[in-house]
């Protein structure tokens, strides 16, 4: 039989914290007479806690657009903290905690623990762990502990203090936590000597003490666990303030994980267009300036090679450009490099029954179609270059003239994407210079998914994901040894190859875990690296335009050899240098006097603006 609940409720404008056992089946809160929780500052009707079997229900009794954040009516099963006005909750399902003594924490303290506004103890941060662990330990006056994430019951520290973490300490500590599920433990200080008897430890003269254990679930296959002393006999903290403490830092702890972990794909940062921002420098600032942007009507120039996801960044200019106008516009894509030589004039403009042979029906083209829309021209290098003067004359004029038919106006916000280096065509007079400077009012360039190799994890687990939801397939997981040989691939592809090894993965899966031999074979690693230092020498020598002044080949062949060098060692200046025959110092020094000249023609982007990039 479950025992009671209670619910903790710190009253931040008034310093008070007051704890309540639920015993009933629906608890009222409000300001009302009539509530079982009075507290002024609510609405009179305020909120139910209603008590099911398999958790618990929040019902507003207000309008729903109040603090939308929280799961009104929805089931509720671990602890769980939310806010309303100046009050902070916090729900312990089937924990009967007593109300708190004269001796605890002060009301303030614990809130303001409770409702961090230091970016240090942030879930999002990266240091957050290390912060909130240094914080429980100087709550429970300890000076060792420790912070765990599990998933598939494999061992992952997040933060430690005075511990030395080895293999076999691990092993111990998840054969412990096998063989024991409870989620509040305590652990004396022989068994916890078993687990961490380390050198580290044996020799500090760190007190003895017993060990609390306490584990929460953060997602279906994981669980964050945290691992401190029991406190201090000079520290007066009551067990309820502890209890409270370490319940909500485990919760905030989950939350870490799982955006850090999971939260890129968990359908915020993967937008419906299926475009994966990431965490790199380079995919936040291009994610502000596609906002900054979205708001204009300017025409736009993608740049990125195949596969990034430049139509995925098209689709997000169109849907921001939607929220923020209120105004629903359409995109209509063209593949430039899929439209037959002969038909381009008349998909893009449209035709007249009769106008040529075939033509057996009038037809509208791409730009009719995107009237007061947005047209997004994919692969726009494709188009020769008649029909970039006839494009060119629809931009300027916004006069469309179908074949064979009269002119009519439309009003059409290009977008245009390509992965071929645009200036190198105008200077091979394969792309029309004017064209050129109609189409980059704005220029975005998405970086190729070996310079943000730290998104391929998330990415393949979304792909993951997604692929078993869409063949119906049983639960599959990667081994740890096949997200590192994932990561460690250049993905010449880019996410588009990334989700194509996935999907093969997934459904030639017979064991349920993706070994790192299976994705190996898939990637066929050896025939793969000759098969791309060919592309690379191919593409080099088909790109190399050779100025006339020898000072400015001999620059041009530097950046070359150079861009080429860091292309193959994945950015490595360290391993560069190596292979060039020079010391990381003198690449630096060179790639600075490069930069500073007035040549622009790296490849890529190479960052010289510290000695700190070399890795």
């Amino acid at each position: 039989m479950k025992q009671n609940s209670s619910i903790i409720i710190v009253d931040n404008q008034n310093g008070k914290i007051f704890i309540h056992t639920l015993t009933k089946p629906m608890t009222m809160i409000g300001s009302s007479n009539d509530c079982d929780i009075i507290l002024n500052g609510l609405p009179k009707s305020g909120f139910s806690i209603l008590k099911e079997s398999s958790g618990h229900r929040l019902i507003s009794m207000f309008e729903k657009n109040v603090e939308p954040s929280i799961p009104w009516n929805k089931t509720i099963k671990d602890v769980f903290p939310f806010k309303l006005g100046h009050f902070f909750f916090v729900l312990f399902p089937d924990v009967a905690l007593q109300s708190p003594g004269k001796d605890e924490l002060s009301a303030l303290a614990l809130s303001s623990s409770l409702l961090p506004k230091d970016p240090l103890k942030n879930p999002k941060d990266k240091n957050f762990p290390s912060c909130l662990l240094q914080f429980i330990l100087s709550v429970v006056g300890a000076e060792q502990g420790a912070l765990f994430y599990f998933e598939e019951m494999k061992p992952k520290e997040l933060a430690t203090v005075n511990f030395q973490v080895d293999e076999e300490s691990t092993a111990m500590l998840t054969k412990y936590l096998s063989d024991n599920s409870e989620k509040w433990q305590k652990i004396n200080f022989q068994t916890h000597s078993m687990i961490f008897a380390t050198s580290k430890i044996t020799k500090s003269k760190i007190p003895m003490s017993d060990f609390i254990l306490l584990r929460q679930s953060c997602l279906d296959k994981g669980e964050v666990a945290l691992y401190i002393p029991m406190p201090s006999n000079k520290v007066k903290t009551s067990e309820t303030l502890l209890t409270t403490l370490l319940y909500l830092s485990s919760h905030a702890l989950s939350l870490h994980v799982i955006y850090k972990y999971h939260e890129n794909i968990s359908g915020n940062t993967y937008m419906q267009s299926g475009l994966y921002w990431g965490q790199t420098p380079k995919m936040v600032r291009l994610k502000q300036l596609s906002e900054r942007l979205a708001k204009t009507d300017l025409s736009i120039l993608i740049l990125g090679e195949t596969g990034v996801g430049k139509e995925g960044i098209a689709k997000y200019l169109v849907s921001e450009n939607n929220k923020q106008s209120g105004i629903s516009k359409q995109i209509v894509s063209v593949n430039c490099a899929a439209i037959p030589l002969g038909l381009a004039e008349s998909i893009l403009f449209g035709h007249v029954k009769g106008s040529f042979t075939g033509a057996n029906n009038n037809q509208r083209g791409k730009f009719q179609e995107a009237n007061n829309g947005i047209l997004f021209l994919d692969e726009i290098g494709e188009l020769n270059l008649e029909i970039q003067g006839k494009l060119l004359r629809v931009l300027q004029d916004g006069i469309v003239t179908p074949v064979g038919g009269k002119s009519e106006k439309v009003k059409v916000r290009i977008i245009a994407a390509t992965h071929q280096d645009i200036l190198l065509l105008i200077k091979q007079k394969k792309f029309r210079e004017d064209l050129y400077y109609r189409l980059n009012e704005a220029t975005l360039h998405i970086p190729p998914l070996r310079e943000r190799s730290e998104d391929i994890i998330p990415l393949s687990h979304f792909f993951l994901k997604e692929v078993i939801t869409a063949n119906n397939l049983p639960e599959i997981s990667f081994a740890r040894t096949a997200l590192e040989r994932l990561k460690s691939y250049a993905f010449p592809g880019n996410i588009r190859e990334l989700r194509s090894i996935v999907r093969r993965a997934a459904i030639l899966n017979t064991s349920g875990v993706i070994s790192a031999e299976e994705i190996s074979e898939l990637l066929n690693i050896e025939l793969q690296n000759s098969a791309s230092s060919a592309e690379v020498a191919e593409e080099f020598f088909s790109r190399w335009p050779f100025p006339k002044k020898l000072e400015q080949a001999k620059r041009l062949f530097l950046k070359h050899q150079i861009a080429h060098a860091l292309k193959v060692t994945n950015d490595n200046k360290t391993k560069a240098a190596e292979n060039l025959g020079i010391t990381a110092r003198t690449l630096f020094r060179i790639l600075a006097e490069l930069n500073s000249s007035e040549l622009n023609v790296f490849p890529h982007d190479i960052d010289v603006t510290s000695e700190s990039t070399f890795s």
